[in-house]
C-alpha cells in the first residue's frame, strides 16, 4: 500500500473509533441491579444505617453454595443501552449475564450459581455494566453497584443440650456435688438403695421408724465455657472442624439457657449476651496462631459448669495449662480433633474425652457423653 491508501486508512480508522465513541456516549440509559445472595435464609444488616449507599452485611454458613440473583431494571422514561452486567466474589467474577435493551419501567431477573462458600469474610461485588459497540472498537465499563460484606460462619451441627440428670457426664456431675457443700434442705423422704450413708436423718429415722433421706436442692448446671486451642491443630482440615465445634457448642449451650463463655489459646475472649452472633462472628475469621504465648485466664463465674477443652490431643500445652484453670465447680471435657485422640479417650482413660475428628464424629460423640443416642431427641434446636 501506498503512503496515500495508508493515510484514508487511517482517517477511516480514527472516524471509525470516534463514531463509536460517539455512539456509547449516547443511544440511552443504563439498567440498574439489585442483588439478593440466596439461599433466602441468609440475614442482612446494614453497616451504616445513616448511609444511603450503605453496604450491607449479609451471613451464611460454609458450605453453602452461594446463588446470586440480580434484578435488572430500567427506572427512566427511555430505553437502556444492551450491557453485561457482570458480578463478583472476593474480586473473581461469578457471573455475567448480557441483557437486552430494556424498555422503560421494565425488569427482568436472573439467577446464577457461584461457588462452594468457605469459611471467612469475603466481597460480593461489585456489579459492573460492559458495553461494546458493533464494531468492538470501544468498551465502557462503569460499576453499577458497590459491594457488600459476607461473613461465612463455621459450619455447625445439632448438639444435644447439656444435662446433668444422666449419661457420663451426669454421673461425674454427681460425683462431683458430693465433694461441694451440699444445697439447701428441702424435706424427708423414705431411704431407697444407692442413697449416701451420710444423707440419713437419724432423729427422724427414730421417730417414723424407717430411714428418713435429707432431701437438698440439686445443684444445675449455670455456665458453659469453650476454649478453642488454635496453637495446636494438626492440619488445616482439623482446624475447621475444631473451630465447628466452638461454634455448635456456644449455640448450644446458650439455647440451653446457660452462661457462655468463649476463649481462644490466643486470647480471644467473648462473654456478651446474647453470644451466639458474636461468637459465629469472631469465628468466621479466626486463624491458627502457630506461635505465640497461650493466654487464657480463669472463669470468674460461680456456680456449677462445664469447661471443654477443643484441641488436638491430651498431650497439648493447652490441655495441660488448662488444669490450671479449674475449680471444684468445673468439670472439664475435651474434644480432641488429632488423629492419636482416641488413644485419650475411652472407659479406662477418661469417659470425658470426645475424638471428634469430624462433626459427625462429635455429634455422637457428645450424645454419649450426655446419654443419649439420638441428638434429635435433645432439647437444643437445630443450627445448620
Amino acid at each position: 500500500l501506498g503512503l496515500v491508501e495508508l493515510l484514508v486508512l487511517g482517517a477511516a480508522l480514527v472516524t471509525a473509533v470516534a463514531a463509536a465513541l460517539v455512539v456509547m456516549g449516547t443511544g440511552g440509559s443504563l439498567p440498574s441491579v439489585e442483588r439478593t445472595a440466596l439461599p433466602r435464609a441468609l440475614s442482612m444488616q446494614p453497616d451504616d444505617p445513616t448511609s444511603p449507599g450503605r453496604r450491607a452485611t449479609r451471613t451464611a454458613s460454609a458450605g453453602e453454595r452461594l446463588v446470586v440473583e440480580l434484578e435488572i431494571s430500567n427506572r427512566s422514561r427511555r430505553p437502556t443501552v444492551a450491557v453485561v452486567i457482570s458480578d463478583h466474589l472476593g474480586g473473581v467474577r461469578t457471573c455475567a449475564v448480557a441483557t437486552d435493551r430494556l424498555r422503560a419501567r421494565q425488569s427482568v431477573t436472573v439467577r446464577r450459581i457461584g461457588p462452594t462458600l468457605e469459611r471467612g469474610v469475603h466481597e460480593i461485588g461489585p456489579v459492573t455494566s460492559e458495553r461494546v459497540d458493533l464494531l468492538g472498537l470501544a468498551r465502557t465499563r462503569r460499576p453499577v453497584r458497590g459491594a457488600d460484606r459476607l461473613v461465612v460462619v463455621p459450619r455447625t451441627v445439632e448438639l444435644t443440650a447439656p444435662s446433668i440428670d444422666r449419661g457420663p457426664f451426669g454421673r461425674q456431675v454427681t460425683q462431683r456435688l458430693h465433694l461441694l457443700e451440699p444445697g439447701d434442705f428441702r424435706g424427708l423422704r423414705n431411704y431407697v438403695p444407692g442413697d449416701e450413708i451420710r444423707d440419713i436423718h437419724w432423729p427422724s429415722s427414730a421417730k417414723r421408724g424407717t430411714v428418713q433421706i435429707r432431701e437438698r436442692e440439686r445443684a444445675q448446671l449455670e455456665r458453659f465455657i469453650v476454649i478453642l486451642d488454635v496453637h495446636h491443630q494438626p492440619d488445616p482440615v482439623a482446624f475447621e472442624f475444631a473451630v465447628s465445634a466452638a461454634a455448635s457448642l456456644v449455640i448450644t449451650a446458650e439455647s440451653a439457657g446457660l452462661v457462655t463463655r468463649l476463649a481462644s489459646s490466643d486470647g480471644l475472649d467473648l462473654r456478651d449476651r446474647p453470644l451466639s452472633r458474636i461468637a459465629l462472628e469472631f469465628l468466621a475469621s479466626i486463624e491458627s496462631a502457630r506461635v505465640g504465648p497461650i493466654r487464657l485466664e480463669r472463669d470468674p463465674g460461680d456456680g456449677l459448669g462445664a469447661m471443654v477443652i477443643i484441641t488436638a490431643t491430651p498431650d497439648t500445652a493447652v490441655w495441660r495449662h488448662s488444669e490450671r484453670l479449674l475449680d471444684p465447680s468445673l468439670i472439664r471435657v475435651g474434644i480432641f480433633t488429632g488423629d492419636g485422640a482416641d488413644a485419650g479417650s475411652g472407659p479406662r482413660a477418661n469417659q470425658l474425652n470426645i475424638p471428634a475428628a469430624s462433626l459427625h464424629r462429635l455429634a455422637r460423640g457428645w450424645s454419649s457423653l450426655m446419654g443419649t443416642d439420638d441428638p434429635h431427641d435433645a432439647a437444643g434446636s437445630a443450627h445448620r
